[in-house]
């Protein structure tokens, strides 16, 4: 429970709050003199947005309907954006739109002071994500400080959309909050980086039918040795369960799971694997508990494992993978949902690189033992994501 708690004061960082009143003006004890509408964004390490796609940047209230409140959108710029030299684009003509936009639809101010004077951070991190989900949430006590709370997100919307999709944000990507600096940063909304946070795999090839799963230990056969290392699946192996099915030896992995069930909205997981320059998908998945959602180089489909992953038996295997997956850099990233580019898009949570042999030297007498079915660990690559520092320009009051 303690690193639930700790999961979820580091994710408020990750939001933008505004304490407002009708007139612009701080309205909860004493707040920042100073006073602005606008906003300076500059990205850090932003991906071109997938085909088809574009970026989009919203302004969003807590706004109280009966006893309840729920997020009301303010939509103030939809953005394409250049790799190099690294710039924001009007998505209809291409030309190049600044750095610097006018953020709050009305005369709210964007410099507040701290919200966590009156509530925890943590509170304040599920209240914003239930409203980011669309639910409503209600506020008693001193979460009643919070009314009229606000967030800035960066979005990731259809290219051309029209009509009522256009009035919410599609997939929130990134979201801050301020303080009376007005200095700040947009991350992924989830702590993603927390440093007990990695994802388990391991080889096998269970749609062959060929070989039984062994725990580790010596293996002497050259096929069976070659044939497991045709498989690779994001779970572990549970060595308590070798005398059942194939499918109940593989176990979820625990991060992938509960990452799963906090995907924000319009959001899914790819896995991947590259040999030789050769890029491939090894499937889109939103639950670490269950097979991803196609197994298209497996050898009987019905019996892949309950765990995302893939096997590389049938004759649609790609070229670098037809002898193994030994060797092959292997990466989980986030991805659109539903995704209309097959491309990856790299904004990458997990990466390792298969062993490139299934052999291990004896640790007395130094002889190389061929080991099947270990789990194995993939860094964790979330203190890479795109981020956006955020600056609000300060003007007069109106």
């Amino acid at each position: 429970m303690r690193q639930v708690f700790r999961l979820l004061a580091i994710a408020a960082a990750g939001f933008l709050f505004v304490q407002c009143g009708k007139d612009g003006k701080i309205t909860n004890g004493d707040g920042p003199d100073l006073y602005g509408r606008s906003v300076k964004l500059e990205p850090v390490d932003l991906p071109e947005p997938p085909a088809g796609m574009v970026y989009q940047a919203w302004l969003f209230r807590l706004e109280k309907s009966g006893a309840t409140y729920s997020a009301k959108y303010y939509p103030y710029r939809k953005m394409g954006w250049v790799g190099y030299p690294y710039r924001f684009t009007d998505p209809t003509t291409g030309a190049d739109i600044g750095y610097v936009f006018k953020a709050s639809p009305d005369d709210s101010n964007l410099f507040t002071q701290n919200l966590t004077t009156w509530v925890r951070a943590d509170t304040i991190a599920m209240i914003v994500e239930q409203a980011l989900r669309g639910q409503s949430v209600t506020l008693t006590g001193q979460m009643e400080n919070l009314n009229r709370m606000a967030g800035f997100l960066f979005s990731l919307e259809p290219a051309g959309e029209t009509g009522p999709d256009t009035a919410t944000p599609a997939r929130p990507f990134l979201a801050a909050y301020s303080n009376d600096s007005g200095k700040f940063e947009m991350i992924y909304p989830y702590n993603y980086r927390h440093p007990d946070f990695f994802a388990q795999y391991f080889l096998a090839s269970p749609t062959d039918t060929l070989y039984p799963i062994r725990t580790a230990c010596n293996c002497t056969d050259s096929n069976q040795i070659r044939n497991e290392a045709r498989g690779i699946w994001f779970g572990l192996l549970d060595t308590t369960k070798f005398d059942r099915s194939r499918r109940e030896i593989a176990q979820p992995d625990t991060v992938l799971r509960k990452l799963g069930r906090e995907l924000m909205p319009g959001w899914q997981f790819e896995s991947w694997a590259e040999k030789g320059g050769q890029l491939v998908s090894l499937g889109q998945f939103t639950k670490g508990d269950s097979s991803d959602l196609a197994n298209p180089y497996a050898f009987i489909d019905d019996s892949v494992f309950l765990v995302p992953g893939e096997d590389f038996l049938n004759g649609g295997t790609p070229s670098n993978f037809l002898q193994n997956i030994l060797g092959a850099r292997i990466m989980i990233t986030l991805e659109p949902l539903p995704d209309p580019d097959p491309a990856q898009f790299p904004v990458i949570l997990f990466q390792d690189t298969v062993p490139s042999t299934f052999t291990l030297p004896d640790p007395v007498t130094g002889e190389q033992l061929g080991i099947l079915h270990l789990n194995r660990e993939m860094l964790n690559r979330a203190r890479f994501f795109p981020k956006i520092k955020i600056t609000v320009i300060p003007e007069p009051r109106p």
